[in-house]
């Protein structure tokens, strides 16, 4: 999970913006994460700089631009039938969710709490499905 996250993060930060969109609604699907997996492992099989322009308070529109504008990821990700503003949701998805399962992991139930009431019923099954994909095969 850390690896998918380090990929998340390093693509949305360079990403595009086309339409306002509300991000807390963005349903997280096993397809596309792994979709985004494949796009992540040839990043880094061809040595694709994505760290530039790294910034943790981009808006997913943000985000989406500087994906837009990197050809290569942009390539990658149409090739698995993926927009820039589909890895910019999906970064910021799985963000949210990754923080509320490391208040939760953490012991930070207070914390866990408050941010699961705010929480829409997409948030919620994107927790749910982080929470599945993260645990140990058995």
């Amino acid at each position: 999970m850390k690896r998918l996250f380090a990929l998340f993060i390093a693509l949305c930060l360079q990403a595009p913006a086309f339409a306002q969109t509300d991000a807390s609604h963005y349903l997280l699907t096993d397809a596309v994460l792994q979709k985004l997996k494949i796009v992540q492992d040839e990043i880094e099989r061809r040595g694709i700089d994505t760290s530039k322009d790294l910034s943790g308070n981009d808006s997913v529109e943000t985000m989406a631009r500087k994906i837009d504008a990197n050809s290569a990821v942009k390539d990658l990700l149409s090739q698995q039938g993926l927009t820039p503003m589909d890895c910019a949701l999906t970064v910021n998805a799985t963000l949210h969710a990754g923080l509320y399962l490391m208040a939760e992991q953490s012991g930070e139930k207070a914390k866990a709490q408050s941010m699961l009431a705010g929480a829409t019923p997409e948030q919620r099954a994107n927790i749910a499905l982080l929470r599945k994909s993260s645990k140990p095969a058995q």
